[in-house]
């Protein structure tokens, strides 16, 4: 048996180990998905999907120590990582663009827990330009946030922190709100999630104290209780609700007689969005919107339709939805705006836009 013929054994053995060592987590049994892990990097430690398993077992046990030897090693490779789709930046066997992300991701963490901020604020930086999304600057932010108690006791945090906000400002340089925040902002505490159970009256009570005629409380409360509530993210502040977005159900009526009927493919309509009052203005409600288009977009809807304006929902994508061909049956003309999450779902030949009826607009 040749050399090659002994790697390919070992690579294949690596993988098995991997795959084990995956559906082991998935049982809930940690240690031996770990161990599965390890061994895998040991048989093939030039793959970097096998660094990357080892790391992640790595930090699953708190050992941030034991991640750094395995990453550091790639990251000057990964300096100049951003080349064309399909390329192996790596120089890996297993060599695969979608990994690139995951391997910022892992050393950033690993290099915070380590106590090394600016290093861990160089990989932000690099995941940003990576994926400059509305999600991983929602990662980064929470990063920041994280950072916070660390910043106000070592020099080195500030530093840090510094580093990763003017970085960030650089590679978004049309975001007003990113460009705004300062280190020391208590915005950087920030948490943007998922409607938990039993928060709907302080949600309720959010939206009636930016509407005190009520409407948009009960656009909510009919919505979510009619299972309409696509998607309902809040904005939480040093554990309290400060702001919240909701995504109902939107589809398209067809344009004329014998068009196709484009209803199934479904969309989304945003509304309503509110803001506790003193601390509108301070990019809360944008980062309520980039997160929720994330997550519309993560789970595959294919548009978003709204009632606003441009000057505030353009930098987000939006447009008029008479650019689309779109009719909105309320009137609302050019205050109607469309993004498509996924290009080319919008069909040609417009439509009209078909909000949910508990939507009351």
């Amino acid at each position: 048996m040749d050399l090659t013929d002994s790697q390919g054994q070992a690579d294949r053995r690596a993988d098995q180990l991997r795959r084990k060592g995956k559906d082991l987590l998935v049982q809930g049994q940690s240690e031996p998905a770990f161990a599965c892990f390890d061994e895998a990097f040991a048989l093939a430690p030039e793959r970097l999907i096998h660094r990357l398993n080892a790391a992640a077992a790595h930090r699953a046990r708190g050992r941030a120590e034991a991640v750094l030897p395995l990453l550091r090693p790639l990251a000057p490779r990964f300096q100049a990582s951003l080349q064309p789709a399909g390329s192996d930046p790596s120089g890996d066997p297993s060599g695969d663009p979608a990994l690139l992300p995951v391997f910022w991701r892992h050393l950033a963490d690993a290099e915070s827990q380590a106590g090394e901020p600016c290093d861990a604020a160089r990989c932000w930086l690099e995941l940003v330009r990576l994926e400059p999304s509305a999600e991983r600057i929602e990662d980064v932010l929470q990063a920041l946030g994280g950072w916070l108690d660390q910043r106000r006791h070592h020099r080195q945090w500030r530093d840090a922190a510094d580093l990763l906000l003017n970085g960030l400002r650089d590679l978004q340089p049309h975001q007003p709100w990113i460009q705004g925040l300062q280190p020391d902002s208590p915005l950087l505490r920030l948490r943007i999630r998922p409607e938990r159970h039993g928060e709907a009256p302080l949600i309720h009570a959010l939206h009636r104290q930016g509407f005190p005629d009520g409407r948009d409380a009960r656009q909510v409360d009919v919505l979510r209780a009619a299972g309409q509530l696509s998607l309902s993210l809040v904005a939480e502040l040093e554990g309290e609700l400060v702001g919240h977005v909701a995504f109902s159900p939107a589809s398209l009526l067809p344009p004329a007689p014998g068009v196709p009927d484009p209803c199934g493919i479904q969309g989304l309509a945003l509304a309503p969005l509110s803001v506790m009052e003193p601390l509108r203005r301070q990019g809360i409600a944008s980062r309520l919107v980039a997160a929720g288009l994330a997550a519309a977009r993560d789970r595959g809807w294919a548009w978003v339709v709204l009632i606003g304006g441009l000057h505030f929902y353009g930098r987000f994508g939006f447009g008029p939805a008479s650019a689309f061909g779109l009719r909105d049956a309320y009137g609302f003309g050019e205050e109607c705006l469309a993004m498509e999450l996924q290009p080319g779902s919008l069909p040609p030949g417009g439509g009209l836009v078909r909000y949910s009826p508990l939507l009351g607009l």
